[in-house]
C-alpha cells in the first residue's frame, strides 16, 4: 500500500469509530524514516485500545502488517508503526503534555474529510 493509502485508511476508521482531533501531519522534508504522523484522542483507555485494534484489523484485511506497536494494551499512549505511517493514540492530558504538534508545527498540517473522503491540508506554517 501506498503511505497515501495507508493514511487515508486510519483517518477513515478513527473517525468513523469516534476518535477525536485527528490530526495528520506530513513530515516528508524532515524525516527519512517516515512521510506521515497520525496523531489522535480516545476518551478512555479503553476507547484508545478499541481505535488501536480497529485500525490495525482494517490494515490487515488490506495485506497491511505493522512494523511494530508500543504501548498497547492499557496504555495512555499507544503508537503503531506501519512504516512510511505512524500513529498515535493519546488520552487528551497526555497528549497535551508530549504536544507532538508542536514540535512539528513548522510541518504540513492535513486533516481528514469524511464528506469527501479525502485528505486536505489546512494549514502550512513556514519557517522563518
Amino acid at each position: 500500500m501506498k503511505p497515501e493509502e495507508i493514511v487515508k485508511t486510519i483517518a477513515k476508521k478513527i473517525y468513523e469509530k469516534k476518535g477525536e482531533d485527528l490530526v495528520i501531519i506530513d513530515v516528508r522534508e524532515r524525516f527519512p524514516f517516515a512521510d506521515y504522523f497520525i496523531i489522535a484522542s480516545g476518551t478512555s483507555e479503553r476507547h484508545i485500545n478499541s481505535l488501536c485494534l480497529f485500525v490495525q484489523e482494517e490494515l490487515l484485511s488490506l495485506g497491511k502488517e505493522p512494523d511494530g506497536i508500543e504501548g498497547y494494551p492499557g496504555s495512555r499512549w499507544i503508537l503503531m508503526d506501519y512504516g512510511e505511517v505512524i500513529l498515535h493514540l493519546f488520552l487528551p492530558d497526555v497528549r497535551r503534555f508530549y504536544d507532538l504538534e508542536g514540535l512539528w508545527i513548522d510541518m504540513p498540517f492535513l486533516k481528514y474529510n469524511p464528506d469527501e473522503d479525502e485528505i486536505v491540508e489546512v494549514r502550512r506554517v513556514r519557517k522563518k
